[in-house]
């Protein structure tokens, strides 16, 4: 596992056709507004078992139509705001 603990605003900008992502056992607290607004054909994203404790309202922003899959599991989050 990796001990990544931030994530630049513009590391997905040129992965548009990526489908899945893995995070998961990172040391991540939060993720940058906007972060997945190029990334529109994303299906899973797992986020568990980080530090994350707070959640920007238009983090996921540009995946509405293609997320099935979003897991947040043991991070330290004690709510998430609606972008709608």
């Amino acid at each position: 596992f990796n001990k990544l603990g931030l994530i630049e605003l513009k590391v997905f900008q040129a992965l548009n056709n990526l489908t899945e992502l893995f995070l998961q056992y990172n040391s991540l607290t939060k993720l940058p507004s906007k972060l997945f607004i190029n990334s529109g054909k994303l299906i899973t994203i797992r986020l568990n078992n980080n530090r994350l404790n707070y959640l920007e309202k238009d983090t996921f922003l540009g995946t509405e139509n293609s997320l099935r899959l979003l897991d947040l599991r043991k991070n330290y989050l004690k709510s998430i705001e609606s972008y709608h």
